[in-house]
């Protein structure tokens, strides 16, 4: 996993989540849709980690308890919810990531 620092191109969005974590502003859903390798998945997983983060600040601190469960993919308020391979579409209300 990575923070914002290492996403490169979507300087908007992140500048987004950055301010939504700023000022305390986050939004129940958001939706990250875009060609495969846009960076959806990275993006997703900086903001779970920064929201998660015990420093509280806009970017993980990538050493406290939280940010290394994350890392190591065993953070148990954070949780990844993918689509059936086979269908086209995914129901909205069994796919959700959970940030608590």
């Amino acid at each position: 996993m990575a923070g914002f620092r290492e996403i490169i191109g979507q300087e908007k969005i992140v500048e987004h989540f950055r301010n939504a974590i700023r000022y305390d502003k986050i939004s129940h859903a958001y939706i990250l849709n875009g060609e495969q390798g846009m960076g959806k998945k990275m993006i997703a997983e900086a903001f779970a980690m920064t929201v998660q983060c015990e420093n509280g600040a806009d970017e993980p601190c990538m050493s406290c308890h939280s940010c290394k469960q994350a890392m190591s993919g065993n953070n148990p308020d954070i949780r990844w919810v993918k689509h059936e391979k086979d269908r086209k579409s995914t129901r909205l209300n069994s796919s959700h990531i959970t940030i608590s």
